[in-house]
């Protein structure tokens, strides 16, 4: 057998959630040798539950339905850009100084960045320090930007707001005083349909610019996609969810 694919079949059982999904696995197997049938269900089931959730097929549909009908303008138009904030990595050193976006994070920029190159707009940056011990994100993103080639005088910070609620409330206050009326705002592809409620009942019109598509129609799998990855991409799915039904009743 190709020792390329016995790495690639192998090497997720060896490493997180995979193990755990081994773990029961085998448990299920020994079970079953001792005459326990019932045991050994429960423990496969408990298998079947950490592997199915960290497969991209599974997390991709979810991701679907919050990128199905989200769709790049085609001739954007504004007179300035709104980046929502994400997390960052705030102690991490870099090239031009201490910290950096987090991995989810870096579609946005380079969108903005792109977007204002076209426009020639200025750019508000919008997020806050969410913790108090961490590290605010505006000025990590503005001294990116400014690498990237961004005029220093064209990027505007936003930062006090916590939750994309308060990104649309304290942007909106923002573009008012600096009479700022057709803002594009650039946030994650899966992130739109939850910034389009917040930015609704802000009451500011914007036109909304995705980034960072991670589904697309037809999208195909290979056979590897099958085995156990990471829970990362359908907690985010699932983050957005929760979040929409937490507007649908209590904003």
């Amino acid at each position: 057998m190709d020792l390329y694919l016995v790495k690639k079949i192998v090497t997720p059982f060896l490493l997180l959630p995979g193990l755990f999904v081994l773990f029961f696995i085998a448990g299920g197997m020994l079970s079953l040798l001792r005459g326990r049938p019932g045991r050994a269900l429960v423990q496969l089931l408990i298998a079947a539950a950490l592997w199915i959730p960290a497969t991209p097929p599974v997390a991709g549909k979810l991701l679907r339905t919050l990128e199905s009908g989200v769709n790049i303008p085609a001739d954007p138009k504004g007179d300035v850009i709104i980046m929502m904030g994400g997390a960052v990595h705030d102690g991490s050193p870099d090239l031009s100084g201490i910290g950096i976006p987090s991995e989810g994070t870096w579609d946005r920029i380079v969108t903005v960045v792109r977007l204002q190159r076209r426009l020639g707009v200025p750019v508000i940056l919008s997020g806050g320090q969410v913790h108090p011990e961490r590290a605010p994100m505006g000025p990590i993103y503005r001294r990116l930007l400014t690498d990237l080639g961004v005029p220093q005088d064209l990027i505007l910070l936003e930062d006090r707001s916590r939750d994309t609620l308060e990104n649309a409330q304290f942007s909106k206050a923002l573009c008012q005083a600096q009479g700022f009326r057709r803002p594009i705002v650039v946030t994650s592809a899966l992130h739109i349909r939850r910034t389009q409620l917040s930015f609704e009942k802000a009451g500011l019109a914007a036109l909304f610019y995705p980034a960072g598509f991670r589904t697309w129609e037809n999208k195909t799998y290979g056979w590897s996609a099958f085995l156990p990855q990471s829970y990362d991409p359908f907690s985010e799915a699932l983050h957005e969810y929760l979040g929409l039904l937490a507007y649908r009743f209590f904003y």
